[in-house]
This record gives structure tokens, C-alpha cells and sequence, in this order.
């Protein structure tokens, strides 16, 4: 074999290793984008008068539940509010951070937090100086919010 053919065929080897790996991510990133449009849906069933937030009229949750995804504390729950509030409650199951959101608003801010300064800036890994979503999970799988 000359050095051309060498190369296309390695090449080639690795194109075709690569196509799995490639295809996985495929999947998952559509995997992903039914899980958002699926909440999105469930949230324009909630959203009635399609303000894009859902207020408290609409709202067939308690209050409680209304206060803790309303964090800006305007009355109204946003597309990313919501999100943001699923993210957190997926991450509740994590017992080292049970406990520690004591104003239930699904975000641990510094004060809450039981650890030091440098122990919170390493969660906080999207650096916004709350810990929220996926911050507080714990695994080698984590993404950045």
C-alpha cells in the first residue's frame, strides 16, 4: 500500500469509530429537545390568557408550591422559573442539600449554605451566587447549568 491509501483508510477507520459515539449524542440532544417541548406544552396548558407566565388565577397548585417557583416575587411564574423550579426538585433527592433552602425558593443562596466560601464557589458552577438546578446534584454526570 503507497502512503495515500494509508491515509484514506485510516481515515476512514476513524470516521467509523467516531459514527456511535456521534450518533449517541444525537439521540440525546433529541431526547432532550421532547423532554423541553413536553414541559413547554405543559406549560402553555397552564398559561390560559398565553401571557407567557402563568399568575396566580391560574395556577391550580398550592401556594406554597406558587412561592417557591415565583423567585423574582413579581406574581407571575416564567418558562424559565418553571424550568428552573423542575431542575431544583430533581436535585432535591441529594440529602447533603436537604435542609439548607430555608426559605424554600428552590435556590441555595451563601447564607444558607452550611460550607465555606470556597466549598459554595465550587457549586456554584455557573457562578450567579445562588446554587439551583443542577448545582445541587451530586455524581460524576452533572451539567452545568
Amino acid at each position: 500500500m503507497n502512503a495515500k491509501m494509508v491515509g484514506t483508510a485510516a481515515a476512514l477507520a476513524l470516521l467509523l469509530a467516531s459514527a456511535p459515539v456521534a450518533m449517541a449524542k444525537k439521540n440525546d440532544a433529541r431526547k432532550q429537545a421532547k423532554k423541553e417541548a413536553k414541559a413547554a406544552e405543559k406549560f402553555d396548558k397552564h398559561d390560559r390568557n398565553n401571557d407567557g407566565s402563568v399568575n396566580r388565577d391560574e395556577w391550580k397548585g398550592n401556594d406554597r408550591n406558587f412561592d417557591r417557583l415565583d423567585t423574582n416575587r413579581d406574581g407571575r411564574v416564567s418558562q424559565t422559573e418553571a424550568r428552573n423550579g423542575r431542575d431544583t426538585m430533581k436535585g432535591r433527592n441529594n440529602s447533603r442539600f436537604r435542609g439548607m433552602d430555608a426559605n424554600n425558593d428552590g435556590r441555595i443562596t451563601r447564607a444558607e449554605w452550611r460550607g465555606n466560601d470556597n466549598s459554595f464557589r465550587v457549586h456554584d458552577r455557573n457562578g450567579d451566587g445562588v446554587l439551583s438546578g443542577n448545582e445541587t446534584r451530586s455524581g460524576k454526570g452533572r451539567d452545568r447549568d
